[in-house]
């Protein structure tokens, strides 16, 4: 009976290296995996960065337009584009403004703000546009 476990270890000798094998793919998968995910959180996080900094310019814009609305007249209306660098991303921001066709608000004026720019991980180009409304005088 003791020579055949003797035996028997003796020939399990090469399942160690399968099962090694197959321990040091199952750990590779896993680390696979958790690169991935990493990359993907990274690259989410920039993107909600860059969005908020868009949204913010786009905003702090309209609001100071909604502060000259009183001193503005139709003449003052140009459309605009500024270019601005925030920790090393370029925003275009650029001001349109049109007169929607409205009968009865002849005074009314729209005012689109649209925020371009690509994150430095990005592959395509982001547009964020907000819209106002204000009453001008002519």
């Amino acid at each position: 009976m003791q020579k055949k476990i003797f035996y028997l270890k003796l020939n399990q000798g090469g399942w160690i290296y399968i099962d090694s094998l197959i321990a040091m793919i199952i750990l590779s998968v896993a680390l696979i995996a958790l690169l991935i995910t990493y990359q993907q959180s990274t690259s989410s996080t920039v993107h909600a960065k860059t969005y908020s900094q868009a949204a913010l310019l786009a905003q702090s814009e309209l609001e100071k337009l909604t502060n000259l609305e009183q001193s503005l007249h139709s003449n003052d209306l140009l459309n605009e584009e500024v270019e601005r660098e925030i920790d090393g991303v370029k925003y275009k921001v650029s001001t349109i403004w049109t007169k929607p066709s409205l009968e009865k608000a002849e005074n009314i004026y729209q005012c689109e703000v649209k925020v371009q720019w690509r994150a430095p991980i990005a592959k395509t180009d982001s547009i964020l546009s907000m819209v106002s409304y204000f009453e001008i005088r002519r």
